[in-house]
């Protein structure tokens, strides 16, 4: 891989896991990196692993192994630590100030719209048809970060505590929460769930918990649906407030769910829809299965006049929504 050209970087940084995609201007995938917070257990950062230079470094490098002679290189997300990356390997490095809301809405699409961010951490973002924005949340995950990942993991946490305390806290995940978080801690011979959460671990640890939440919960268990719905109605509450500031109530315009717990947990996803449906019932909800660093690249391409329905294919193909 080799040329002169303009080429896209797109770094995803979240609380978990970093990704970061190399494309060059017809949209043609070239290289892809991706990191969690498993590839360095045991270590914290303050936004989560997924944000550490080193893994985001890491992401980056892989994406662009094997990539030689990059004239120009155009870089939206965490460029912060992209140069340490890149050696001689570029000529002209390029960064656009693309905000992680911009991703969802690209994706779509979308000029106007609401972005409901269920990941690791958790906010929703506001654009009205006239262009004034509103962002609420991502605060972090004591703080704020209301019906995100980190907030169903604590919870499953809890409940696992007292699932055998009486028959109404029974729950699947007495069995399986202690299980994994013993995997998180290395698998110690001595392990306690006691002294796991008062240690002081990274958030993506806690957040990552939030898939076994809805694995259980798609078996039926009812303290792992209700964790889920209790979560859900939280992120509601952030997506009522901004619809009011805003004034959105009657706007017919996108719901984008974007982040993991929005996208794969159908309990949630179906909680959002059904409840924001009631306030805001001209909102279009729609789910983006493509990684947000594609987003990234494209809003990036839309600055570059890049952005075109062949761009778009080579890209995304023809499957990304629903």
């Amino acid at each position: 891989m080799s040329g002169g050209g303009r080429f896209l970087l797109g770094v995803d940084s979240g609380g978990s896991k970093c990704e970061a995609l190399l494309t060059d201007d017809s949209g043609r995938i070239l290289g892809r990196g991706r990191r969690d917070h498993r590839n360095r257990l045991g270590e914290r950062h303050l936004g989560g692993m997924g944000r550490a230079d080193q893994t985001v470094s890491d992401a980056i490098e892989d994406a662009l192994r094997g990539a030689q002679g990059i004239g120009a290189l155009h870089v939206a997300g965490r460029s912060s630590v992209v140069e340490n990356s890149l050696g001689d390997l570029v000529t002209e490095v390029f960064y656009h100030p693309i905000r992680e809301q911009d991703a969802p809405m690209a994706l779509v699409g979308a000029t106007s719209g609401l972005v409901l961010l269920a990941g690791t951490g958790a906010f929703v973002f506001g654009r009205s048809p006239t262009g004034e924005e509103l962002l609420l949340d991502a605060i972090g995950p004591l703080y704020g970060d209301h019906g995100g990942a980190f907030q169903i993991g604590l919870a499953a946490v809890r409940a696992s505590g007292r699932s055998d305390w009486h028959e109404r806290f029974a729950t699947s995940l007495g069995r399986v929460i202690p299980v994994a978080c013993k995997d998180l801690a290395g698998e110690p011979n001595d392990f306690s769930m006691v002294h796991y959460m008062l240690e002081a671990r990274d958030r993506s640890e806690i957040a990552s918990l939030a898939k076994l939440v809805n694995c259980e919960a798609e078996s039926g268990d009812r303290i792992a649906k209700a964790i889920l719905v209790d979560a859900a109605d939280d992120m509601i509450e952030t997506v009522s407030c901004v619809v009011e500031r805003l004034s959105l109530n009657g706007s017919t315009m996108p719901l984008i769910g974007s982040g993991g717990v929005a996208v794969h947990s159908d309990t949630y996803w179906n909680r959002v829809v059904e409840r924001v449906s009631e306030f805001a019932p001209d909102l279009n909800p729609v789910r983006s299965i493509h990684q947000p660093a594609l987003g990234l690249i494209l809003a990036m391409a839309g600055e570059l006049n890049l952005d075109s329905p062949s761009f778009r294919e080579h890209l995304l193909g023809t499957q990304g929504l629903s």
